[in-house]
Order: structure tokens, then C-alpha cells, then sequence
């Protein structure tokens, strides 16, 4: 029986566990770092975890967190898996559905994307399962046992998350003699008092989806 529910902070002795079983764990990670990040959530941030019952004791096996994105990334939610190696189990993958549902479904996300390390195939293919797709690769973003290694950036689309395809409208027929262009460009530094005319272009339905974006 595994139960999913919103973490508490009581729940922070479990995590550790998870997280110093893990085999990619960070050797110098310390309890009270865990109890106080599980003591003191983001604002932006949604955990889940998972309980399953050990024995005759309930433990968390799997830790979910959604990070809600604002500004122009606001159609967007980071989501992070933490699963413990031996006791998660099925755990996992219930509690990463769970978490597509509550962000997709509850915050009103089109694109979720997770962020893992390139040899791990086995948490590649899991995000796979639910219609995650790499984005792009990121070339020794992580130190894993002294090592750098690649991340792959898998993301998760909504049906309506792509603009509607549209004809673009018919070219206007050229003149018999093109005018001569008399426009000048003046190339400068950027300032603060330019900040209407960004504001402007960032308003702009295309810049929402393309820019800065990955890839």
C-alpha cells in the first residue's frame, strides 16, 4: 500500500535516508541541512512524497518535488524525483504520476521538465514512459563521483502547448522599382531608460515561447 501525500517536515529524516542511499549521493551531505530545507519549503516550490509501509513502520520511499516557474516561464514547472534505491519500488513511478497530475491539472503547467544525468538510464527511461523527450544535452554539468558528467533535458508537453499552426498571409506584390532605403541603424550600449521598448517586444506572443528557452 503506498500512499501519496504533501510532505512534512517531519518527514526530513526519511529524505536524508533516500538521499545518502542514493548511489550518485553527495558525500558530504548532513542531516540537519535536510531538516532545515524540509522545515523551511520555497514559496514556489510543491512537494509530494510517497509512504509505503516497512515492516510495521510507514516510511517515505520517494520524494517528488514541483518548482512553479513565474514571469514568461509561468507555463512552465520544474520537477525533481528522489526515490530510494531498494524501497521504492512502484513507489516512484506512482509518485511521479501523481505530480504530472497536480501540476498539470491543479497549477495550470504546459511544460514540465526535469533535468538528470545522461548515464542514468534508468530514470531516462522512467520520465520516457510518462512522454518525456530531451530538449538538449548539457555538456559536464555535474559532478558525479569526482567525475563531470552530461545532464539531458527531458520535458513534457501539453496537447494545447503548441502554437496553432497558421499560413502565413500572401507577400505583397513588389514594386516595379524598389525605393531607396533610406533607414539608419545606430548601434549603442543598452541603458536603463530603454526598458519600454524590451517590454514591449517581450510582450509579444512568439518571445513567451522562444526566448531563452532550452533549446
Amino acid at each position: 500500500m503506498i500512499e501519496i501525500r504533501a510532505q512534512e517536515p517531519a518527514d526530513w529524516q526519511d529524505v536524508y535516508e533516500i538521499r545518502v542511499a542514493a548511489p550518485d549521493r553527495i558525500p558530504y551531505i548532513r542531516p540537519d541541512w535536510v531538516r532545515e530545507e524540509l522545515a523551511k519549503p520555497r514559496e514556489n516550490a510543491w512537494p509530494l512524497v510517497a509512504v509505503r509501509q516497512v515492516g510495521e513502520t510507514a516510511r517515505v520511499v520517494a520524494r517528488a518535488d514541483i518548482e512553479l516557474w513565474r514571469g514568461r516561464r509561468s507555463h512552465s514547472a520544474g520537477l525533481t524525483l528522489e526515490q530510494h534505491p531498494i524501497l521504492s519500488a512502484e513507489a516512484g513511478r506512482q509518485l511521479l504520476a501523481e505530480a504530472i497530475q497536480v501540476a498539470e491539472g491543479w497549477w495550470n503547467r504546459r511544460r514540465l521538465q526535469a533535468v538528470v544525468p545522461a548515464a542514468d538510464g534508468p530514470a531516462v527511461e522512467l520520465y520516457g514512459s510518462f512522454g518525456f523527450v530531451q530538449e538538449a544535452r548539457l555538456r559536464q554539468s555535474i559532478r558525479l563521483a569526482g567525475e563531470l558528467v552530461d545532464e539531458l533535458v527531458l520535458a513534457r508537453l501539453t496537447d494545447d502547448t503548441a502554437l496553432p499552426a497558421q499560413k502565413p498571409p500572401p507577400a505583397p506584390p513588389l514594386p516595379a522599382k524598389r525605393p531607396p532605403r533610406r533607414t539608419q541603424v545606430h548601434v549603442r550600449g543598452g541603458s536603463g531608460d530603454d526598458w519600454e521598448a524590451p517590454h514591449a517586444i517581450w510582450s509579444q506572443p512568439s518571445v513567451y515561447w522562444g526566448t531563452l528557452a532550452i533549446p
